[in-house]
């Protein structure tokens, strides 16, 4: 095997990483029990990687230095992975049993207010037409381009742009 870092990223392909950080299901009851379970996944992949790469362990904490100035900090490494796989696999896992609990609950409100059963079933038919797809509202959002690291990366994007205009 190669000295290199890059030469050895067969060992660890974008699949298996977004694998290790999807959420599986989620309890409302319980909802840290599922995090933790990928806290222990994630810690075990680490210590796995370290014990078969030690040669690395340097460089990528030098690298981790780096890539911390340029902004990447535990806090923001979200924004660092595939959008698509955060949305799917994390954010939509735990919206939708949101979603439907609040769902349930104005259901069972309209029915408690409800005088009688037409008016029920009307107000339900009211509610229930209102509804939108969770997932379609989550593309639709355009609040990120409000987010500082969208700033920098258009800003960088100019720049190049007008780079290569030379």
């Amino acid at each position: 095997m190669s000295g290199s870092i890059v030469s050895t990223t067969h060992t660890f392909p974008m699949y298996d990483f977004n694998g290790y950080i999807r959420l599986q299901e989620i309890n409302l009851r319980h909802p840290y029990r599922y995090l933790d379970d990928m806290q222990r996944v994630v810690s075990a992949k680490l210590s796995e990687l370290r014990a078969r790469f030690p040669q690395y362990i340097d460089p990528i904490d030098k690298m981790g230095v780096e890539l911390e100035k340029l902004g990447l900090t535990p806090d923001t490494a979200y924004l660092y992975i595939q959008g698509h796989h955060i949305v799917d696999c994390v954010v939509l896992k735990i919206l939708l049993p949101v979603c439907t609990v609040l769902r349930r609950e104005r259901e069972q409100e309209i029915k408690h207010l409800a005088a009688h059963n037409e008016q029920f079933h009307n107000e339900l038919t009211g509610y229930e037409n209102s509804q939108v797809n969770v997932s379609l509202m989550l593309k639709k959002n355009s609040g990120y381009k409000n987010l500082y690291l969208y700033q920098w990366l258009k800003e960088d994007i100019r720049e190049f742009l007008e780079r290569e205009k030379l």
